[in-house]
């Protein structure tokens, strides 16, 4: 399994994948829900509700938007701290969408004063659909419910790996990740790309391996995890809510453990185009 079996994309979304699983030994369930760093508000609402019905949910440790950690400050080097990389990156695709949006607006108000208000209204619905925020302003997570439980790495653990956040292939690594989300905007990436370059952050020694390594780690956490919450009989359903980048190697390990895929659904994590385009074009096929 690819991570193309676990996000789709086409020219006016990109949606990730929802996993149910069971273990009919067991009869444990869980719900395997891909995580975006920048996406909807709405897809953070409806993640929020897949993971309501859960017992236990076992997430992957996301910088607080308020953090004042150490490591939260430093792990950009030369001062760009990685909430604020996910923040201005989803800021800037939103502003991208909405000037697009309010010129279109104006124009057609221009056009037809009359229906101008109406125009307007419909302009700022479809700026709702279109507005992207990063994860960690969305959901607090200084202030999770008490059934959600921490399956990353401490940062003890994160602290004995400080050369991997020191060098440059991290940033590298997050500039392959990011170069997703604005693949439909080339002059978003190329703006990204330059300000993380004018940081110093790029290096042609950037090592992609060592991310790989890391996530590894931190991969194996949410079986370490699992194992203590599969034990008690009073949890039936656990919810597992980790990047969507990960999601392959969790339904393989997963299915070693005995788990079976009863259905996969996905969630809408990002609007690239209007809803009301996309109806158009499908009532013209």
């Amino acid at each position: 399994m690819t991570l193309d079996d676990y996000v789709k994309s086409d020219e006016y979304k990109e949606e990730v994948a929802v996993l149910h699983l069971v273990n009919p030994q067991t009869g444990k369930k869980i719900n395997l829900v891909g995580a975006v760093h920048v996406g909807s508000k709405e897809y953070y609402k409806n993640v929020k509700s897949i993971l309501e019905e859960c017992d236990v949910v076992l997430y992957e440790r996301v910088i607080r938007a308020k953090s004042k950690t150490t490591r939260d400050n430093f792990i950009l080097s030369n001062g760009i701290r990685l909430n604020d990389f996910y923040r201005e990156t989803a800021r800037a695709i939103s502003n991208y969408h909405q000037r697009k949006m309010r010129g279109a607006v104006e124009s057609l108000a221009t056009k037809e004063p009359t229906r101008a208000d109406l125009f307007r209204g419909l302009g700022d619905r479809i700026i709702d659909e279109l507005t992207l925020v990063y994860q960690g302003d969305f959901i607090d997570y200084g202030d999770l419910p008490s059934n959600w439980h921490n399956a990353d790495m401490s940062l003890g653990e994160l602290n004995s790996h400080i050369g991997i956040f020191s060098l440059t292939n991290l940033q590298f690594g997050l500039l392959r990740l990011i170069s997703d989300l604005v693949l439909d905007h080339p002059h978003l990436m190329e703006l990204v790309a330059q300000r993380i370059a004018s940081k110093g952050l790029i290096s042609n020694r950037a090592g992609v391996n060592l991310i790989a390594k890391l996530n590894s780690l931190r991969e194996r956490k949410v079986y370490e995890r699992l194992g203590e919450f599969e034990q008690r009989g009073d949890i039936a359903k656990i919810g597992i809510f980790y990047g969507v980048g990960h999601l392959p190697y969790l339904e393989r390990e997963l299915t070693k453990r005995g788990y079976v895929r009863q259905d996969i659904s996905y969630l809408e994590a990002i609007r690239k185009q209007p809803k009301l385009f996309e109806r158009m074009d499908r009532n013209k096929t």
